[in-house]
């Protein structure tokens, strides 16, 4: 049995102008359509006056935008539901030219049509012949048959294009995909949506796109940052807070950074480093200042002398005091009958404990790094490196690399400490300074 459509939609039209005519619901209250032009607008040039245009450039700019928004908004709407796709070039040359040719006929501005289009697509329409067959039927009706459906109810036609929207309507469920997926994606459909139905569509949907914006920049400005583990007996590093069987590198610390460093997020990057590796290099260089102060000028005593020592011995005290990276006595007693020397006290350096020995930070997400962030770069390595803590970069991109020798920030870190992964950084760990590069021969 061949299924033949039912067009339920001509059919209520032509019963409702029936009965509107029948029983004249004009006179009864009833809002109907009314008088149907049965001309064509005459071809001519578009009013061009200054102080006119001066006017409705911005509105005509808003207008613009919004309607190319909704026209590719759209497109891709019942591209995803038929299965093909949407190019917004070819949407906006279509638009561009047919109100660039409507302008000469005094025409709408032209724009996609969310009733329309659902109308449309319920009917069966696929291809651009449904909008040729449409045309002919408008101009057929505008010419010959626009007498009969001036007594059509305006309510009809407004349940028609409500049936119509009925699947557009139940996208408003599509909101809690996006709020579990992303909690700012949930955002800007909440504001997106409260913003076109108590503002208007065209304002709400300038807000929408503006907070959209707005929420881009948040992500680029605030990229997702985790230290890495290597999984036993294998090459693979992954966040150690995510997968429980991932170890840390004793004496390494891998930094993950999942964006570009650029000038609005380069201080953010310097401070998740320090953040997620534990290593606050200030305090380190203070603690060591503040230790070398305590210890620095300690006399050294003869056993059972009340008065120091000779200057010989003084100055043998200052100068081992001034090494801050090693354990040194807070007093030694020299034996007068032997050269031996006993430490009456060996305090560690707190300074120094649980401090790694190598950071390697991963770009494998870093896609470019700008001016601003290579100063910052600098003074990271810089930092480090006056605590003993050597870097390697894994997984730098060529184009990255580039960048950084150009932002003179290999004038801090050798092209030796780059490597092609985070595995091979780790595998090279305190190997000597003067092994030749490994990662990038030239740029």
């Amino acid at each position: 049995m061949i299924k033949m459509p039912v067009p339920i939609e001509m059919i209520l039209v032509i019963i409702a102008t029936v009965l509107s005519s029948y029983f004249d619901l004009e006179n009864k209250g009833f809002e109907i359509i009314g008088p149907i032009p049965n001309t064509f607008p005459t071809m001519g040039l578009p009013d061009l006056n200054l102080s006119l245009v001066t006017k409705v450039v911005v509105p005509a700019l808003t207008i613009a935008i919004v309607s190319f928004a909704v026209t590719v908004s759209l497109g891709r709407i019942f591209a995803r539901n038929h299965g093909y796709e949407v190019v917004p070039n070819q949407e906006l040359l279509a638009l561009g030219m047919s109100n660039f040719f409507g302008s000469f006929l005094d025409c709408f501005p032209s724009g996609a049509s969310v009733p329309r289009s659902s109308i449309q697509d319920n009917t069966g329409g696929k291809t651009q012949l449904v909008s040729i067959i449409n045309t002919v039927l408008i101009a057929l009706t505008l010419l010959y048959l626009g007498s009969y459906l001036e007594k059509l109810p305006v309510a009809v036609l407004a349940s028609i294009i409500f049936v119509s929207l009925k699947k557009v309507f139940m996208q408003v469920r599509d909101f809690y995909n996006y709020w579990k997926i992303s909690k700012i994606d949930g955002q800007v459909w909440l504001v997106t949506f409260f913003s076109t139905v108590f503002v208007e569509v065209q304002l709400g949907l300038v807000i929408g796109v503006v907070y959209s914006l707005l929420t881009l920049v948040y992500k680029i400005q605030r990229p997702s940052t985790c230290i890495l583990g290597q999984i036993p007996n294998t090459d693979y590093f992954v966040p150690v807070k995510k997968y429980g069987v991932a170890q840390e590198v004793p004496g390494v610390k891998v930094f993950h950074f999942g964006g570009p460093i650029h000038f609005a997020n380069a201080e953010f990057f310097r401070a998740e480093l320090s953040r997620r590796t534990l290593i606050r290099v200030r305090k380190v260089l203070a603690a060591r200042k503040k230790e070398a102060a305590a210890t620095a000028g300690k006399p050294l005593y003869w056993v059972n002398a009340v008065d120091p020592s000779p200057p010989l011995y003084n100055e043998l005290s200052n100068s081992i005091a001034s090494l801050p990276s090693m354990n040194l006595p807070a007093k030694v007693r020299v034996d007068g009958d032997s050269s031996s020397v006993s430490s009456l006290s060996a305090p560690s350096t707190p300074a120094n404990t649980q401090l790694p020995s190598h950071v390697v930070l991963d770009f494998s997400r870093v896609t470019f790094v700008d001016g601003s962030s290579s100063v910052v770069l600098k003074q990271v390595l810089k930092e480090y490196r006056s605590i003993n803590i050597v870097i390697f970069i894994a997984c730098c991109s060529a184009p990255v690399y580039s960048m950084l020798k150009k932002g003179e920030v290999l004038e801090e870190i050798p092209p030796s400490n780059f490597y092609p992964s985070v595995h091979d950084a780790v595998m090279h760990v305190g190997r000597p300074e003067n092994e030749p590069p490994y990662a990038f021969a030239s740029t």
